[in-house]
């Protein structure tokens, strides 16, 4: 199976003013990351939390 099949992608999950609140919030480097899709597992979860949403619920 092609691994690029496998990846997940968050980047529908996050509108730009989630991304501008996180910015804000997380800094510029937690954006960047959010908006390239290459969040870390520890930035998604820090990100629901404060977005107020469940990181469950992202990998449904």
């Amino acid at each position: 199976m092609d691994r690029e099949n496998q990846a997940l992608s968050f980047t529908h999950l996050f509108d730009e003013e989630a991304i501008s609140t996180v910015r804000g919030e997380l800094g510029a480097a937690v954006a960047g990351r959010l908006r390239r899709d290459k969040p870390t597992l520890c930035d998604l979860v820090r990100v629901c939390h404060l977005l107020g949403r469940d990181p469950v619920e992202l990998f449904g």
